[in-house]
């Protein structure tokens, strides 16, 4: 963290936001999840999942503000969830 906060001048905290993102949208999404892994398959939805957190890793690796580091915390949270539900699934 001290290189992200050397290179862009944020605060810890504001960095430590995008966990919180990760976190909030990682829990929510839960239920959901299972739905569509009980609709489409666990392939499907870890494929998915895997798909998303290589974006979201593009979107960090680009990101030169706090919002696009919030935004790519939030699209690629879908990955652990995903994975989870679908090893236990069918």
């Amino acid at each position: 963290m001290p290189e992200i906060q050397a290179t862009h001048g944020w605060t810890r905290a504001s960095i430590q936001t995008a966990f919180t993102v990760f976190v909030v949208v990682q829990t929510w999404l839960t239920p959901i999840e299972g739905y569509f892994i009980d609709r489409y398959g666990p392939r499907v939805i870890v494929a998915f999942g895997g798909v998303m957190t290589g974006l979201s890793w593009i979107v960090d690796s680009y990101a030169g503000s706090l919002g696009m580091l919030y935004v790519g915390s939030a699209i690629g949270r879908p990955r652990p969830r995903s994975c989870s539900p679908a090893a236990t699934t069918r």
